[in-house]
């Protein structure tokens, strides 16, 4: 399967799968997919039939539906992958933006997923354990706790960081930012898991 670069859209027969071996991109529908890893891109059509009720118990009543679906999907090669959806994209903007840097995959280990978007200037990381994460030569965040965390550099050496624990069950999560830490206290009974939010300079 060749990309759709040029606004020609190849038309996929219903249950044919193909590989994509000369492109790490593909776009669908306004929206751009783009696969960071060595993985092969697979993708392919199948009708299927399926009914909003097995996801929702307020449409349990609603009637089995069948339609045909675009699917695409990573070939783990290496152990390792990571993707980016880009949505509402047109065609004519797909390669452009597959081919820019913006969004970069900083860690990608047992301890902690990690993306930095660097025209955003936004880190966001999932801390599976107690780890560091370097976002970029400016920002290196540690924390003792599983945490979903986000950095915002607001330039001038400051930052939003906003964290949340994964387990909902610790007290206190130790945050080291470029090497200085502080003890934030979380949430806790009905409110466990929620983010806490700080201003850091």
């Amino acid at each position: 399967f060749a990309p759709d670069t040029l606004g020609k859209p190849k038309a996929l027969a219903d249950e044919v799968t193909g590989k994509l071996t000369d492109t790490n991109w593909l776009w669908h529908d306004q929206v751009l997919y783009v696969n960071q890893g060595n993985s092969i891109t697979c993708l392919g059509s199948r009708k299927q039939t399926g009914n909003w009720g097995r996801i929702n118990i307020t449409y349990k009543d609603t009637p089995e539906d069948q339609a045909s679906v675009f699917r695409a999907w990573l070939e783990h090669t290496d152990g390792q992958f990571a993707y980016t959806v880009f949505p509402n994209v047109s065609v004519e903007n797909a390669a452009n933006l597959a081919a820019s840097t913006q969004v970069q995959v900083v860690s990608q280990t047992e301890t902690a997923l990690a993306v930095y978007h660097r025209d955003q200037r936004l880190g966001m990381a999932i801390c599976l354990e107690p780890t560091t994460v370097q976002f970029n030569d400016q920002w290196t965040v540690a924390v003792d706790q599983p945490v979903a965390l986000v950095l915002r550099d607001l330039g001038e050496k400051t930052a939003r960081i906003s964290l949340s624990s994964l387990t909902q069950m610790d007290q206190e999560v130790v945050l080291t930012v470029n090497g200085q830490s502080q003890t934030i206290a979380l949430p806790q009974g009905q409110q466990a898991g929620q983010a806490v939010a700080l201003h850091w300079d």
